[in-house]
């Protein structure tokens, strides 16, 4: 192996990216909960609050 901090470098940078991959999909997870509740209850009022009318 000529240069081995390269491989640290690379093994570093990696880490780096898939822990900010990983955080990413969490958040992406959350506020896709977050959206789809928010949706269910629009359409819960807009569909079932007319029909107390």
């Amino acid at each position: 192996m000529r240069h081995p901090w390269k491989h640290v470098l690379g093994m570093g940078l990696g880490s780096v990216v898939v822990n900010q991959l990983v955080k990413w999909d969490t958040q992406l997870q959350v506020d896709l909960n977050k959206m789809l509740d928010k949706a269910k209850a629009a359409d819960e009022r807009r569909y079932f609050d007319e029909d107390e009318d």
